[in-house]
């Protein structure tokens, strides 16, 4: 287990600390940090200081069998069982036994007070959800695996029948960490692994705490990236792992290359990770992952085989043509020729849908013929397509692998939330817009959670308490959402015009 902070300056819960003011909390933080204390506690919430290096020693299989350990203790209805320090791992643990709760144990009353106590009432299990969030480079992604890899060590121990299935399910469940990272994550100026979407994890168990599965739904993949990357940032990183772990017959029948000769991966010089994080490493991780989920070797071949035609796809380039119309440039015809072997389509039908678009007019299908400008964006947009419709068939392949159907109303859930972090881009779209709206509204939540809601719990329980003002974000939410002149109620109606 963490060895406890000695020093009197540090406290490992907030909410002890005399004065709760913006200086007094950070001089805490630090005083922890600089003691390599990464976790720290407000009450309910744990808050985590990303080191931005290795701690191996807070994730060893001792520590996580302590963990475990005191778990089994409080829900045995020990007494006097010591506090842990705070963790990941105790945030895990108690959505554990919180969901279980109804398998607790009550510690024996005294029997001086036995006779002037009221029955028992039961002990209520409820559904967890688990909330991971902060801004861009925080460490989202890495707690969300810590909190997924404890829950599944706990809930192994938890396993009194059929160990081989469960041991199967709980891998296949962890196994879908890699593909994920692998097409959804990309590399940006303040995080080597970040997130490029969000993702709620419904992690269902049984009423003795058997992993039963798990569904994965995810939100807005961000599609821009596909296409065009910051300088030092890169494309997702399924790219640069096949072009670094391909076998020499994939790389041949892919027509797989350097990074720079394609232009989706060689806009922003950067073509490497920063962290030690090996691409062929990875691809070979994801490749073993994709077989562990039940992938066949066909699967794994047209997913890969997708992911290569997007490459090719990028470099078709267009020269003008008649009429003001465009056509495929002769430098890129076998860019153009690999990409439509790859897709499974002739090259004259891929050269025409890139370069014309079909419009209805009077009821009659009228062909128009697009400039360069514009066969560029159909390039592009089709290159989003597909990547996102891979994308979406995937977790879906991956939620048919690991998906379980309910028994009973006994079954019961934790839900894990990753949302992408707030994030300013020198060139913002659309995307950042919706994903910093949508981390307003969770620091919304956070302070109703918090302040809100933890006062008024005071006043119900007749407790003196003078109400504190706390700053709010709800004017910025307003802006962005009340009806009808909240922004994206006009972008609405815009839309509709």
């Amino acid at each position: 287990m963490p060895t406890r902070s000695k020093s009197t300056t540090t406290v490992e819960d907030l909410t002890l600390l005399v004065t709760l003011d913006e200086v007094t909390i950070l001089k805490a933080l630090q005083a922890r940090f600089t003691q390599n204390f990464i976790y720290t506690s407000a009450g309910a919430i744990l808050l985590a200081i990303n080191p931005l290096r290795p701690l191996d020693h807070l994730y060893t299989d001792a520590v996580k069998d302590a963990y475990i350990e005191h778990g089994n203790l409080v829900m045995m209805g020990e007494k006097n069982v010591p506090k842990v320090p705070p963790h990941a791992y105790a945030v895990a643990d108690t959505a554990f036994r919180d969901m279980n709760r109804d398998m607790w144990v009550r510690p024996k009353p005294s029997a001086v007070f036995h006779a002037a106590e009221p029955d028992d009432a039961p002990m209520v299990s409820s559904n967890q959800s688990i909330l991971v969030s902060g801004e861009s480079g925080a460490g989202k992604t890495e707690t969300t695996k810590i909190i997924m890899h404890y829950l599944g060590s706990v809930s192994s121990m938890a396993t009194a029948h059929d160990g081989h299935a469960q041991d199967r399910i709980r891998r296949r469940v962890l196994d879908s960490n890699p593909i994920l990272e692998a097409f959804g994550n990309a590399k940006t100026m303040r995080n080597n692994n970040s997130s490029r979407f969000g993702k709620f994890i419904r992690l269902g168990f049984e009423p003795d705490g058997s992993l039963l599965g798990a569904s994965i739904l995810t939100y807005l993949l961000e599609r821009v990236r596909l296409v065009s990357q910051g300088p030092g940032e890169r494309n997702y990183h399924i790219f640069y792992e096949l072009l670094a772990g391909a076998t020499a017959d994939e790389a041949a029948t892919y027509g797989l290359a350097a990074p720079e000769s394609f232009r989706y991966l060689n806009q922003s010089g950067c073509m490497c990770r920063q962290d030690g994080v090996e691409d062929a490493a990875s691809y070979r991780d994801t490749v073993h992952a994709m077989a562990t989920l039940g992938m066949d070797d066909d699967e794994q071949r047209d997913v890969l085989q997708l992911v290569a035609a997007i490459l090719h796809l990028g470099n078709v380039d267009f020269d003008a043509g008649d009429g003001g119309g465009s056509v495929v440039s002769a430098a890129s015809s076998t860019a153009l020729s690999m990409a439509s072997g790859l897709l499974g389509v002739d090259q004259p039908t891929l050269a025409q849908s890139l370069t014309t678009k079909a419009i209805l007019a009077g009821g009659d299908q009228v062909t128009v013929l697009l400039s360069p400008d514009k066969a560029i964006v159909t390039r592009d947009g089709v290159a989003k397509t597909l990547y996102a419709e891979l994308f979406d068939w995937l977790v879906a392949r991956i939620n048919t692998s690991i998906e379980y159907a309910p028994r009973d109303a006994t079954d019961r859930f934790i839900g894990i939330v990753d949302i992408f972090g707030f994030e300013i881009f020198a060139t913002n779209s659309l995307e950042q817009l919706c994903i910093n709206y949508a981390n307003e509204k969770l620091q919304q939540l956070f302070a109703s959670f918090v302040f809100d809601m933890e006062q008024r719990e005071y006043v119900q329980e007749a407790i003196e308490w003078s109400f504190v003002s706390f700053p709010n974000n709800d004017l910025c939410v307003t802006l962005f959402e009340s009806r009808p002149w909240g922004l994206l109620p006009l972008l609405d109606e815009e839309s509709r015009l």
